[in-house]
């Protein structure tokens, strides 16, 4: 059972976002550069230390020095940008849990010529911006959707010329 479990692993998807942004570098002779980062959250950081600090459990209990395997399992916010020396632009943002499927917000201006190929090989998230991944292959196939859009196409021109 466990095998089925790790079988739906995003763990790849750190290592897939990091050769796109390489292979960016690349076809720009180091233009233009791509990153993929967290996005940090500084009201959730202060509600997390709150709930931490008033979930302790009182009295002497071994396990209090423990972290929470919670933890563990949480979504993580990313960004991927590209950008040069005096731009960036946030291509989309990606809320990444351990576990596929993860889903992808999109910038408006790119879905507009790519809404219908990304259909074809992602599921429609709640919002209009937001496409629902469900493997490492979607994802790819959803990355050479959106990286070739007119949009990113144009700011990636851009960008060089700067």
């Amino acid at each position: 059972r466990s095998v089925d479990i790790l079988g739906d692993s995003t763990e790849n998807v750190i290592e897939i976002m990091k050769q796109q942004a390489q292979y960016l570098k690349e076809c720009t002779n180091g233009k233009v550069m791509g990153k993929f980062s967290k996005i940090k959250n500084i009201m959730a950081n202060i509600a997390g230390l709150t709930a931490a600090l008033s979930s302790e459990v009182t009295g002497d209990n071994e396990i209090n020095h423990l972290s929470d395997a919670n933890n563990l399992y949480k979504n993580q916010k990313y960004g991927f940008e590209i950008y040069n020396q005096t731009y960036k632009f946030r291509i989309f943002e990606m809320s990444l849990s351990p576990l596929y499927p993860i889903s992808i917000m999109i910038d408006e201006g790119i879905l507009e010529d790519t809404q219908e190929s990304l259909s074809y090989c992602t599921e429609k998230g709640g919002t209009n911006t937001t496409f629902i991944i469900k493997s490492d292959n979607e994802l790819l196939k959803s990355l050479k959707i959106v990286f070739s859009s007119k949009k990113v196409k144009y700011i990636l021109y851009k960008l060089q010329q700067a």
